[in-house]
């Protein structure tokens, strides 16, 4: 099992548009896909900062479906946010492998 998580750093004047978008937009593409265990939850920071951050973390069973998301479903993403948000949004993926305890 693996841990995909997406960090988003969004700029003020577009974290409202952007929001809902992931929200009412890429979120459900997901969930239709089957990738219905995800978590979305915004960031807090004790240091004043001059932007949003958010994780969208998806928990993959294998390698194929974390190929899936980054080679498909985020690159509709891409074709949507990109011309939207242009460098006011920046996101970074990390994929980890779950260890049982």
């Amino acid at each position: 099992m693996y841990i995909l998580n997406t960090s988003f750093m969004v700029t003020p004047d577009v974290h409202g548009q952007w929001y809902d978008f992931v929200t009412s937009k890429f979120i459900p593409r997901l969930q239709t896909e089957g990738l219905g265990n995800l978590y979305f939850s915004r960031i807090l920071s004790d240091h004043k900062e001059d932007h949003y951050t958010y994780s969208l973390q998806i928990h993959v069973p294998d390698i194929p479906t974390y190929q899936k998301y980054i080679e498909n479903l985020f690159d509709e993403y891409l074709e949507i946010a990109v011309p939207l948000f242009a460098d006011k949004v920046f996101y970074l993926h990390t994929l980890m492998k779950k260890i049982t305890l």
